[in-house]
């Protein structure tokens, strides 16, 4: 089930790119397990966009916790993340996103090239898709 969102997107068309922007309060969704999602897809205005919490597609996606005792660092962590995304048949966007990059304000935004984009390559934005985050460190 998908969350309503102040999430916004737009297309660059410059560079052929999605952007969507996560505000505050969307990135604390995510990061507490959370699907937020709209209508809102500048690159098909029939089509929706959802984000949802990395392990929803990667159930091996174990997020960092500052207080396990095998000492690994949030840095570390971060160097081992990355957002994921899928472009449907119906030109639906689904981004997946580390609970890191939602839940800490170490990063501003990621870029998903269009070669790391599951997918039919006709139904996907040549430029990728950018992920803004406005959140606030835990």
């Amino acid at each position: 089930m998908c969350d309503d969102s102040s999430m916004e997107s737009r297309l660059d068309e410059d560079n052929d790119q999605v952007v969507i922007s996560l505000a505050n309060e969307d990135c604390l969704a995510v990061a507490s397990g959370r699907m937020i999602g709209g209508r809102e897809n500048p690159y098909d205005l029939m089509a929706k966009i959802e984000v949802a919490p990395l392990e929803n597609i990667d159930p091996t996606y174990e997020a960092f916790d500052r207080f396990r005792p095998r000492g690994d660092n949030l840095r570390a962590a971060l160097s081992r993340v990355a957002c994921r995304a899928i472009v449907l048949g119906n030109n639906d966007i689904r981004v997946f996103v580390p609970n890191e990059l939602v839940a800490y304000n170490y990063f501003s935004a990621e870029t998903i090239t269009a070669d790391r984009i599951d997918g039919d390559i006709e139904v996907k934005p040549l430029g990728g898709i950018r992920i803004e985050f406005s959140s606030l460190i835990k």
